[in-house]
């Protein structure tokens, strides 16, 4: 389930653009354009993120000197 939006530009007569956002994260799914010299239509999907801390590390602290 998505939301749709219309995407209104007043400088670009003559194009109609649409933005879907899924309900439930609110992530961008799909883009689709229309314009004078063609149509364009794109999907997108988000795969897992793992982020892992740095190692090594080393700590350090401002003395102000």
């Amino acid at each position: 389930t998505c939301y749709k939006y219309q995407v209104t530009d007043t400088s670009q007569a003559g194009t109609t653009s649409y933005i879907w956002f899924d309900t439930q994260n609110y992530q961008m799914r799909r883009y689709s354009a229309t314009t004078a010299d063609g149509t364009s239509d794109m999907t997108f999907s988000y795969g897992a993120v793992n982020i892992t801390a740095p190692s090594p590390v080393q700590d350090f602290s401002a003395t102000g000197q």
